[in-house]
């Protein structure tokens, strides 16, 4: 009677225990709003979904790997960035939405990077950093590294409306200029490089340089020398085979349910935004 343990198409195995993350601004001074953004987004899921498949706290171990927090089958929600889900994850996830922040200058969804120098560069053009030392979280960094590539180069920052294929396939592009940078692994540190002295320019996300003004004692010695133009932000992601209209409707659910302070921890998240896979794939590097 082999056949009777078949799986059925469609159906997931009620033992199987999901895995959720939302790595991309969980800093330890807001880890507990982002733990209570988690639970509310269980509370709703629960509505739907096998509440003994959904798992109570969310996956923060080994650091930051790639194929655990985003390829996994049985990831119920992750967040990702612009460049990787373009590059790697379109195929092979699902897109739940993207948060809106609110961000000043963006539309809906989209985000853009602050370009820090330190209060005592006199510098104030970003053309007099031709040659400066950058400092860069990772090169699969879309508000790290792309953006600060292409406004090096001239081009719209971000926006990839600007003759963009031009731009990335000239000599200029950021497999040149990568060995010139410091790369620094995260956001926040190449925050504290920038004040240190150890490079003299970075770009960092709208979102994550809400959350340092709040909490990182050196970004008080940064200004913004410009604002890249947006691009789509850091879309929610689930696996293939779960639902993500219902993930995105838990998940907009618990936005709007969170306690004012918890929003700000957040970033000031504001709701959840439906954009293509097209949107974030006819970006250019």
């Amino acid at each position: 009677h082999t056949h009777t343990h078949r799986p059925q198409v469609g159906k997931k195995h009620s033992p199987t225990m999901l895995r959720a993350s939302l790595p991309m601004y969980d800093w330890d001074e807001t880890r507990e709003h982002t733990d209570l953004f988690w639970e509310l987004i269980r509370k709703h899921l629960a509505a739907t979904m096998d509440v003994g498949q959904l798992p109570v706290a969310l996956d923060r171990e080994g650091g930051f790997d790639e194929a655990r927090l985003w390829l996994r089958p049985d990831v119920v929600l992750s967040q990702t960035c612009g460049k990787p889900f373009r590059t790697g994850l379109v195929g092979r996830v699902q897109l739940v939405g993207t948060p809106d922040y609110g961000l000043e200058g963006c539309p809906p969804g989209y985000y853009c990077s602050a370009l820090v120098v330190s209060k005592s560069d006199s510098r104030t053009t970003l053309a007099e950093f031709d040659t400066a030392r950058m400092a860069y979280n990772s090169t699969g960094s879309q508000s790290g590294y792309v953006c600060l590539c292409r406004a090096l180069q001239g081009d719209d920052g971000c926006g990839g409306s600007n003759n963009g294929s031009d731009v990335s396939s000239s000599g200029a592009g950021p497999a040149a200029w990568a060995p010139q940078g410091l790369c620094t692994g995260s956001h926040r540190a190449s925050i504290a490089a920038v004040a240190s002295g150890a490079a003299d320019l970075a770009a960092i996300d709208a979102v994550s340089w809400r959350l340092a003004l709040a909490h990182e004692p050196c970004a008080s010695e940064l200004r913004v020398l410009a604002w890249t133009a947006p691009t789509p932000g850091l879309p929610y992601i689930c696996a293939s085979n779960v639902d993500p209209v219902a993930i995105g409707s838990a998940v907009s659910k618990a936005i709007a349910e969170l306690p004012p302070q918890t929003r700000a921890a957040l970033g000031g998240v504001q709701g959840l935004v439906m954009l293509d896979a097209v949107t974030y794939t006819s970006v250019n590097d």
